[in-house]
């Protein structure tokens, strides 16, 4: 069954309140310390978990022990764990969760916190240290379950400790996200922020909203506590305008509504200049020198050219952007960069450049801004020989097809594995890598038949392997592998978001029904479709692959993988 979402489920934030439920009216429910997990070993104890817990009734799996805390999931695997049953009907069903988290190392900044099957998406988890988050939950019944799980099945590990679950009736704010970093601002540039503020339990009052700091501004001065009291709460727009060279701070601070306590969101942000390029064959020339090794460069470039999205991985949010003149990666492991999909053509992309072991990074400081959907990349038809150890050829993060090629391994594809590959009689060893974290041939059977392989050009070894140029596969959904035909013409019939959660929007050039089959054969929709954009609901659809069918009004057909997440 597919979960559910709320717009209430990012209510996750560290509270900045100054202990403002710790008073005669909140009500503890359930509290967890996980002081019985006092080793730190490899064996998962998910099976006696109350041997190691406070409250018994625990449940989860890939728990392990880690000095007093819990750790939650394997490298391949995405674990979770469950409160026991709680009664939590009391106060309207309104009730609140505290923990603290933190990530393993650089797998997923985010988390879920499930409240029976309702989602919430937590984020902001760093590497070092434990962060305190605050969920604001509602639906509590006399039988509630609230599991803590991984963000997905490959590396989304991460430790938990302190969960505290109780109700109360003190005048609250929420705010998300819980501070506001704009990170490197071009001298009298403007970068705006989104603060969406939510409230529980306030008075009739309205709230009074006061900013403080040289550069930062906001037009909001009250907020109506009626307004506040919502799933979707109110935005509150900050705008930072820097105009020297220099580290910048400010506060937005909320008083009134029966607030015990001032809350308070911290700002920060800094004028930087930047070096503007219009094409990324410039920016790629800017980069650090190729040292064998890492090098990261410290100058911030500007892209003002436009490039498109032609592949993403949800790991360290990687993107690769392309334009006429190359191509590069975009390595975002603190997620500055979002809102954009594959297709989607971008520009004003910042940041710093790093050479890394040969491939060339961009890592952004800021936001981009996206220009239009529904756009493609031709790939470039590429040989074996053209996969080749040289670190500045002109394929490296480009769109690439490697045609008609048998893969020499057998068996099913694995995560972060390399094989090789045979074309017109001429075999390389480890030219394709499965980098992609979450593709959708993972574990599916290596075509023992001649195919097409499209995907991105990756400048990568290891430690046996040497560095060369090598293709990574996209994924099936996108014809990572065809056969010799083609399944259908992107530029004709365009897809977006593909994973897709909710819904797909579907582009045409012409009117066209629309039939959506399992991968067994079962027809489980359809309906027709008009030229230009239209938006198809596959919210009832489980996780997995499917086939859409296209039928145009002469009776031809295309068809196009869609993977449902």
């Amino acid at each position: 069954m597919k979960t559910i979402k709320t717009l209430f489920a990012t209510l996750l934030v560290a509270l900045l309140t100054g202990g403002l439920f710790s008073s005669l009216h909140a009500q503890q429910i359930l509290f967890e310390d996980f002081s019985g997990m006092t080793d730190s070993t490899t064996t998962d104890i998910s099976g006696s978990l109350d041997n190691y817990t406070q409250v018994p009734g625990w449940t989860g799996n890939k728990v392990y022990q880690s000095n007093g805390a819990a750790k939650i999931g394997t490298s391949s695997v995405k674990g979770y764990i469950t409160t026991p049953a709680l009664d939590l009907s009391g106060n309207g069903g309104n009730f609140t969760i505290r923990f603290k988290a933190r990530r393993w190392t650089t797998d997923q900044q985010q988390m879920k916190v499930f409240v029976n099957e309702t989602e919430h998406l937590v984020q902001g988890l760093i590497t070092n240290v434990m962060t305190e988050f605050t969920v604001m939950a509602t639906g509590g019944t006399s039988n509630t379950l609230v599991k803590f799980e991984g963000f997905q099945a490959a590396n989304s590990r991460f430790f938990i400790d302190d969960i505290e679950i109780f109700q109360s009736t003190d005048p609250a704010l929420i705010l998300s996200p819980s501070s506001v970093n704009f990170g490197g601002i071009e001298l009298n540039g403007n970068a705006t922020a989104t603060v969406t503020v939510r409230g529980a339990n306030l008075t009739a009052d309205n709230i009074q909203v006061a900013i403080s700091g040289n550069g930062f501004t906001t037009t909001t001065t009250q907020l109506a506590t009626s307004s506040l009291m919502t799933e979707a709460g109110v935005p509150v727009v900050v705008n930072f305008n820097p105009t020297a060279v220099a580290d910048y701070t400010g506060t937005l601070t909320f008083t009134g509504g029966g607030l015990a306590n001032p809350v308070t969101l911290d700002l920060s942000g800094s004028g930087i200049n930047i070096t503007a390029v219009s094409t990324l064959a410039e920016l790629r020339a800017a980069a650090p020198a190729y040292t064998g090794g890492t090098n990261n460069g410290t100058a911030v470039y500007k892209y003002t050219g436009e490039a498109i999205v032609t592949h993403m991985q949800s790991f360290n949010n990687v993107k690769y952007i392309q334009d006429a003149t190359a191509a590069i990666m975009i390595y975002d492991p603190t997620g500055k960069i979002s809102g954009v999909e594959i297709g989607e053509k971008i520009t004003n992309v910042m940041g710093t450049l790093t050479n890394y072991y040969g491939m060339i990074e961009l890592v952004p400081t800021t936001n981009c801004t996206p220009i239009s959907a529904f756009n493609s990349v031709t790939p470039t038809e590429v040989t074996l020989a053209d996969l080749d150890n040289d670190h500045q050829n002109s394929i490296q993060s480009k769109l690439i097809k490697l045609p008609n090629v048998t893969v020499n391994e057998s068996g099913n594809w694995a995560t972060g594995k390399y094989y090789g590959a045979t074309q017109a009689g001429v075999s390389k060893d480890s030219v394709i890598y499965t980098d992609n974290f979450s593709a959708d041939y993972i574990n599916t059977a290596i075509p023992s038949y001649i195919v097409n392989l499209t995907g991105i050009c990756l400048y990568k070894g290891g430690a046996s392997i040497p560095q060369m140029n090598r293709i990574v596969i996209l994924n099936n959904s996108n014809n990572g592998i065809t056969t010799s035909i083609d399944e259908y013409n992107h530029s004709f019939i365009k897809l977006a978001p593909n994973p897709a959660t909710q819904f797909v929007r579907v582009q045409l050039q012409e009117e066209m029904n629309v039939e959506i089959y399992s991968m067994t054969g079962a027809l489980l929709h359809s309906e027709k479709l008009s030229n230009g954009e239209n938006t198809i609901s596959v919210s009832s659809l489980t996780t997995g692959l499917y086939i859409l069918r296209f039928t145009d009004n002469l009776g031809k057909q295309y068809n196009s993988k869609l993977q449902i997440q």
